[in-house]
């Protein structure tokens, strides 16, 4: 292990997750994963085939890209995530799970030719932070708010221009997001050749209103929308 992970192996917890054959370490003190994460991984997972390039931003833990990866094993990976030890727990996560994958210490807002290669990458996952920057739902710890909450008030649109970049023409970036932002990534989308092809809505079994949404969006793609069945969890 690391230096970094050294100091916080008192904070690490392995979650074990049958279901899936994956095992993945996340800080318990920190923002941890959720249900967002696999239904990211299950969505993706539908329209990513073959052989591929896939880079998944905004990683922490590196659980989605690792579920993607367990599966579509021929799937070339790279996680990207902008704190320190984010990074290590990743690199920790693959060694568990035997997996082979590039990480990143990178903000994506930074991204450039000089460190990515533009129009490479076949597919992008992102569970980016859900909360508008300056929302005042800080929750007093860095990690977390950098897991939570908007860095900037252009941080969709910056995200949108990068994706763009990074993408080879008709490729595909897959999100999972509240769906109370669902105008603003919409419109935002469009603005940056993002074109948004599927839209699934997830909601809880007992309840008829969604509150998380996946999206995929196909660069330099034709207006066309399809709405799938709900998710049901």
């Amino acid at each position: 292990m690391s230096d970094l992970i050294n100091d916080l192996k008192n904070d690490l917890k392995l979650e074990v997750i049958e279901k899936y054959g994956v095992s993945i370490y996340q800080d318990t003190n920190h923002f941890k994963f959720s249900i967002d994460a696999f239904c990211l991984a299950e969505f993706s997972k539908r329209y990513i085939k073959g052989k591929g390039r896939l880079i998944d931003l905004c990683s922490g833990t590196g659980i989605v890209g690792i579920l993607i990866k367990k599966e579509k094993d021929d799937i070339d990976l790279e996680l990207m995530e902008i704190q320190d030890y984010g990074c290590e727990i990743c690199k920790l996560n693959l060694k568990e799970n035997d997996l082979e994958a590039k990480v990143f210490k990178y903000d994506l807002r930074e991204i450039g030719p000089d460190k990515f290669e533009y129009d490479k990458y076949d597919y992008i996952t992102v569970n980016p932070p859900y909360m508008k920057s300056k929302s005042g739902l800080s929750t007093k710890t860095d990690k977390k708010d950098l897991a939570k909450i908007e860095p900037s008030d252009d941080f969709l649109k910056i995200l949108f221009e990068k994706s763009f970049k990074l993408l080879k023409d008709r490729g595909q970036m897959f999100m999972v997001h509240k769906v109370e932002r669902l105008v603003d990534i919409l419109s935002i989308a469009r603005q940056c050749r993002m074109e948004p092809k599927d839209i699934q809505f997830i909601r809880n079994q007992n309840s008829t209103r969604p509150f998380l949404m996946l999206i995929r969006f196909v660069k330099n793609a034709g207006h066309y929308l399809r709405i799938n069945d709900d998710m049901i969890i």
